[in-house]
């Protein structure tokens, strides 16, 4: 896989909006924007830390994050990293039985993503993004 660099951590919470001041005030993050992701039915908020965004995920139903915060609570839940080809690095993750996913969904910002398998990867749940071409 051709990976560009990290893109962003996220980080699960159960309040987003209760959360985006922590990381304003508490941290100095730039606050980027915030969303609604219907292929994750979930918000999504973003802030900027020199290269790498940090991004808070709260889950409004069933979903893997749900599971997540609802077994280990708040917390670190993945690292993304970027790819140029999000179709060519699926194509390399299914020939090497690193994804359970059937296609690389839409995530925030209209880029195109999927998670790879945790237990290929040292139980770290890691996620490949493409970004929308500006």
């Amino acid at each position: 896989m051709d990976i560009k660099k990290i893109d962003h951590v996220g980080i699960v919470v159960w309040d987003i909006d209760a959360s985006i001041p922590r990381y304003e005030k508490l941290l100095g993050l730039k606050f980027r924007n915030k969303e609604y992701n219907e292929d994750f039915n979930c918000f999504i908020a973003f802030f900027e830390c020199a290269d790498v965004l940090v991004e808070l995920v709260q889950p409004l139903g069933p979903s893997k994050a749900l599971t997540w915060l609802e077994t280990r609570g708040e917390g670190i839940n993945h690292i993304c990293y970027e790819v140029d080809d999000i179709n060519a690095a699926f194509k390399e993750a299914k020939e090497n039985d690193m994804t359970d996913y059937e296609k690389p969904l839409t995530g925030a910002g209209e880029s195109k993503v999927f998670f790879l398998r945790e237990e290929r990867l040292c139980s770290v749940q890691t996620e490949l993004v493409e970004l929308k071409k500006q």
